[in-house]
């Protein structure tokens, strides 16, 4: 089994890998009560948003809170919110839900 350690609600993860080194089938992050109980740790008024790439699903890391800005003359396959840069105005928190990015 993988076990995802994180680092509170920042986006911030590093993976350690089972002991026996052996892929496990079907391996979730999250089951549906687990990510209730860490949205729960988020105000409630934030939206929620995900990270934008072509087809499939994959599993999710732990939600953050992020600073974004809205870009919605953006193509779907780069996103209609981007990551604010410092200097940005009109830009708003929201919790990303950003998929697991495997090899």
């Amino acid at each position: 089994m993988v076990e995802m350690i994180y680092d509170n609600n920042s986006c911030n993860t590093r993976e350690l890998v089972n002991s026996m080194n052996e892929p496990t089938p079907c391996n979730f992050n999250f089951t549906v009560g687990e990510m209730i109980e860490v949205l729960k740790s988020f105000p409630s008024d934030l939206p929620v948003i995900t990270n934008s790439f072509n087809s499939g699903y994959e599993n999710i890391v732990r939600p953050c809170v992020i600073k974004v800005k809205h870009k919605p003359e953006n193509t779907y396959h780069n996103g209609e919110f981007q990551d604010a840069k410092d200097n940005d105005k009109d830009t708003f928190e929201a919790v990303a839900l950003r998929r697991e990015v495997r090899d």
